[in-house]
């Protein structure tokens, strides 16, 4: 984006503004009349309209930026961006208008999910969800809170910890994003590594642990997790902290194969159970590990889900379209 807090119209409107200085840029066509064309491009169809609603500052993951953004169909959508990754949305939530003493406003819409991986981490949440009985998982990464939220939503009688190391975020997450604990929901500010790791030696267990937690460095071909979360000592740690029946929940971001091959061995080591999703409008993988074997498909998984949130009346139409399923991979 050229500049965050100004409104560009068109692209045809941001190539007629910026012209005189991009031909400054081309090479001397020396008697070439009439001058030629440069040509533009752009990473989306819309440029969209875009407020910045604050800035700050984390000492964990650097300046950062709340914005609403306008999208298609002058849809308005809610972003966390770290500057130093300008290109990827950190956390986003969709924004619904609403009428307060004559005045329209823009909040979140909490009953919604904007990233296609969470509604995957959703699903995985409710394959262990039984029979509306009590169940502890625990969410490493919080960001802007939104798949906590929702799951909270979803499930009435789940216990959620949110870990999350960055203390900025968490107020970003509560004062932007609508987050709010309550006896269903707990954030602890810790590195999660550590979280992990004092769970398993007090022989704390969960019926989910999900990773959802970026990586700073992603030059070494892993954004999602850090690469310390996918060392043995701390898989070991997960594993020892799902119940029997326990499902651990990866949100995996990876270009390298050969890092996605030693990732799949690791887990292959602890898990009897492995399969995952890949999705295609992201980049991201949903890995389901269990510590024994489940003939639940992904069919029934995303059917269950769709009829908890009908039945809960948080949305009318399926969160998870069955006619674009994508398989589930079965790793072991």
């Amino acid at each position: 984006r050229l500049h965050r807090e100004h409104k560009y119209e068109s692209l045809q409107a941001t190539q007629d503004e910026t012209a005189d200085t991009v031909i400054k840029l081309a090479p001397n066509f020396k008697g070439t009349s009439p001058r030629p064309k440069i040509p533009f491009l752009t990473v989306a169809a819309d440029l969209g309209n875009v407020t910045v609603l604050a800035r700050g500052q984390s000492q964990i993951s650097g300046e950062f930026i709340i914005e609403d953004a306008e999208g298609a169909e002058k849809q308005w959508y809610r972003r966390l961006v770290f500057l130093l990754n300008q290109n990827v949305v950190q956390s986003e939530a969709k924004l619904k208008a609403v009428e307060n003493n004559g005045e329209t406003k823009h909040i979140v819409d909490i009953c919604h999910l904007a990233c296609d991986h969470h509604k995957y981490m959703t699903m995985g949440v409710s394959m262990v969800n039984v029979a509306e009985k009590p169940f502890d998982i625990l969410v490493i990464g919080l960001g802007g809170g939104s798949l906590c939220t929702y799951i909270r939503n979803c499930f009435p009688t789940v216990r959620i910890i949110a870990v999350d190391i960055d203390p900025a975020i968490y107020e970003v997450a509560t004062n932007y994003f609508d987050l709010q604990e309550d006896s269903q929901l707990k954030v602890v500010i810790e590195d999660g590594l550590d979280y992990l790791k004092h769970s398993a030696d007090r022989g704390t267990k969960f019926s989910a642990v999900l990773f959802d937690v970026d990586s700073k460095d992603s030059s070494q071909g892993l954004s999602c997790p850090p690469a310390s979360f996918m060392e043995p000592e701390i898989l070991s740690a997960v594993a020892d902290c799902l119940t029997d029946t326990g499902l651990f929940i990866l949100n995996f971001v990876c270009r390298v194969g050969e890092i996605r091959q030693t990732t799949k061995s690791k887990l292959e080591t602890l898990f009897m159970d492995i399969s995952s999703v890949k999705l295609d409008q992201e980049v991201n993988e949903i890995f389901f590990c269990r510590k024994s074997k489940s003939d639940l498909t992904i069919e029934k998984a995303a059917e269950n889900l769709n009829a908890t949130i009908k039945s809960r009346e948080i949305q009318a139409d399926d969160l998870i379209d069955m006619e674009d399923l994508p398989p589930l991979i079965r790793v072991k």
